[in-house]
């Protein structure tokens, strides 16, 4: 090859990378628009952020709003509880997922394969199928209102049962 199609080529090649990072660019900043734009919103008041036409930025920076927001609602006890039943539940998933995903990747036993895909067709329920026997099971527990039964139901999952099996599979 020649140095001249060689820099033809290399010139054609940065080319398509260079417009496809513009596209990437262009992607990204439309995918921003509706974050900035809440952002804005909430530093508006509420003559601004409904006025027609709509106004990038306000007039009158409203930080008041956030003193509001933090004062009307218990914002920390909030995000305890999130980060709470969160790590609860993919602890308990790793400690009862890994053991399944163990014993359907590594154990031999008569109809191994059947019951691991009747258990991944768990998956294609839809959850309005199962969302008023869950709460009936957990009404007669008596766990209703609690962070039992949100780390409970959350548990026992198909989906990271199959992401689990899928790794132990690829040990050797």
């Amino acid at each position: 090859m020649n140095v001249k199609k060689l820099n033809k080529y290399l010139i054609k090649k940065r080319a398509v990378k260079i417009i496809l990072h513009l596209i990437l660019i262009l992607i990204s900043v439309t995918m921003l628009i509706p974050f900035l734009w809440m952002v804005v919103s909430s530093l508006k008041t509420n003559n601004e952020m409904f006025a027609i036409p709509p106004k990038w930025l306000p007039e009158h920076w409203a930080f008041e709003n956030y003193v509001y927001m933090f004062s009307a609602a218990p914002w920390m006890k909030y995000f305890f509880n999130t980060v709470w039943i969160t790590a609860m539940t993919i602890l308990g998933q790793i400690f009862i997922c890994s053991m399944g995903a163990y014993s359907f990747a590594r154990l031999n036993f008569k109809g191994k394969n059947t019951f691991f895909f009747i258990y991944l067709g768990t998956m294609m329920i839809p959850f309005q199928v199962v969302m008023i026997p869950q709460f009936k099971i957990v009404n007669a527990m008596g766990l209703n209102d609690t962070h039992t039964s949100l780390i409970l139901l959350g548990i026992f999952n198909a989906f990271s049962t199959f992401l689990l099996r899928q790794f132990f599979l690829g040990l050797v």
